[in-house]
């Protein structure tokens, strides 16, 4: 999955996903629309990471 998958997935805003992986608002909105084609990979490990544990807290929390 892209990042942009994954962050449409986790049901997060641009500012919730900055706050909670550490990354700029304005590089996250960059990523979004596709201005930024090569982001440094210690900004996709972060991002990576954030969406992964917000994943995983919603499958464990999901309403049955």
């Amino acid at each position: 999955m892209t990042i942009q998958e994954l962050k449409s997935a986790s049901g997060l805003s641009d500012r919730e996903l900055a706050h909670m992986s550490g990354v700029s608002l304005g590089t996250i909105r960059r990523l979004m629309i596709g201005v930024t084609k090569k982001p440094q990979r210690r900004t996709v490990l972060r991002l990576e990471r954030c969406l992964k544990r917000v994943d995983e807290y919603n499958k464990h929390h999901a309403i049955s």
